[in-house]
């Protein structure tokens, strides 16, 4: 839970919306009620759906909270609003392994591995250290 608190208030200044809702969010999420967060994210998205951070925490709390197919569709969302954001390829690629290995009981799908290792090495290329994640997943 320590890592989880740590990223949320490390991200928090990064934040453009910084409204009630969206500090009560972060609250909620670094507590580990996800599902509180979510319902705070939601409030705050519809408030402005154009903040990039704002589907990106969502989407940290969905993976959080077991939906993985949710957070990699908001992981999405933050990337086509701002296609630097290196964390979220990062976030969106190790989802997206985490849901195969679930979904298949630890059987590698290539297909999905795909995607998910060019989400990684983009993450790379924009800073973010995941090679470990490459070198594990990745050919």
């Amino acid at each position: 839970m320590y890592a989880d608190h740590y990223f949320m208030v490390e991200m928090s200044y990064k934040l453009k919306t910084a409204t009630p809702r969206c500090r009560s969010a972060q609250t909620r999420g670094s507590l580990g009620d996800y599902p509180k967060a979510i319902k705070y994210f939601n409030l705050g998205i519809a408030g402005n759906n154009s903040d990039d951070l704002m589907y990106f925490y969502r989407a940290f709390a969905y993976e959080k909270d077991g939906k993985l197919g949710k957070a990699i569709d908001d992981y999405t969302k933050t990337i086509e609003l701002n296609p630097e954001l290196g964390q979220a390829y990062a976030k969106r690629g190790t989802a997206a392994i985490a849901k195969i290995v679930e979904e298949n009981q630890g059987t590698y799908i290539s297909i999905f591995g795909r995607e998910a290792c060019t989400d990684l090495k983009k993450a790379k290329e924009l800073g973010i250290d995941v090679q470990n994640m490459i070198d594990l997943y990745c050919d």
